[in-house]
This record gives structure tokens, C-alpha cells and sequence, in this order.
């Protein structure tokens, strides 16, 4: 079982990894149904859906479709399984969490391990059928 300050940098890491998975979902509904990516990321940045992950990580990365890490995909793994783990342990229910593991376990699969996270949202663009329109396209 990890320490205090473990738990919290693992606790602060479910919430991070998890944030970009709904953002990811959340641009993609939006540009599904026609909304510009810039238009949706800006109202998203000055709403109650703001916060440091969307502006600071998730957003510039998804917007240039630049997916180099900022945080490995196979820590994200790594950091979740631990969230996952100690959530069994002291008899706390993780159902988002473990959901979440799931899904970034997928991508590793996928080969995408070495790429950031955000990387996730082009999983969502094949199952969807279209992609998110980016000024760029890297590592995919």
C-alpha cells in the first residue's frame, strides 16, 4: 500500500487522466454535430467545464493533433491501475476509475503507449466515423 503523498499524486492522477477522457468525448460530440473545434474548446475554457487540464494540457494537444507525451500513455496505465488497486484494497469502489483503466488499456493495445493521452480522442474519431479537424496532424 503506498504512502500518503503516493496516494495523492495517484488520487490527483485518476482525476487528471479521467478529465481528458470526457473531454475527449465532449469535442467529439460537439464536432460530430457541426460545432467548429475552436468554438467548442472556447466555450468549454470560459464555462464551468474550465480547468487546468483542458487549458493547459488537453486543449493545445488535441487542437494541433499533437499527441507526443507530455505524459506517457503507459504511466497513465501505470498510475490508474495504482488508483484501481488501492480503491480494492481499502474497499472503495473506483467505477469510473476502473472504466477509465479499461479504456486506456485499449490504447495501449492499440500501440499508442508512448504517445500522450490525448492521443485517446482518434480511438473515438474512427468508432465515431469522422475526424476532429486540427491544424495539424502528428504521431497518430
Amino acid at each position: 500500500m503506498p504512502g500518503s503523498g503516493e496516494t495523492v499524486k495517484v488520487a490527483n492522477n485518476l482525476v487528471t487522466l479521467s478529465t481528458i477522457l470526457i473531454l475527449n468525448e465532449a469535442m467529439a460530440l460537439g464536432a460530430k454535430f457541426g460545432i467548429k473545434r475552436d468554438i467548442l474548446y472556447e466555450v468549454l475554457k470560459d464555462s464551468s467545464a474550465s480547468c487546468t487540464v483542458l487549458t493547459s494540457a488537453w486543449g493545445p494537444k488535441v487542437l494541433k493533433g499533437d499527441f507526443t507525451y507530455l505524459f506517457k500513455l503507459n504511466l497513465a496505465l501505470k498510475d490508474v491501475g495504482l488508483a484501481v488497486t488501492c480503491g480494492k484494497i481499502l474497499k472503495v469502489p473506483l467505477f469510473l476509475g476502473s472504466l477509465v483503466r479499461e479504456i486506456y488499456q485499449i490504447e495501449t493495445y492499440q500501440g499508442k503507449g508512448d504517445l500522450d493521452p490525448t492521443s485517446t480522442i482518434t480511438t473515438l474519431e474512427k468508432l465515431a466515423g469522422f475526424e476532429i479537424g486540427r491544424e495539424k496532424r502528428v504521431k497518430r
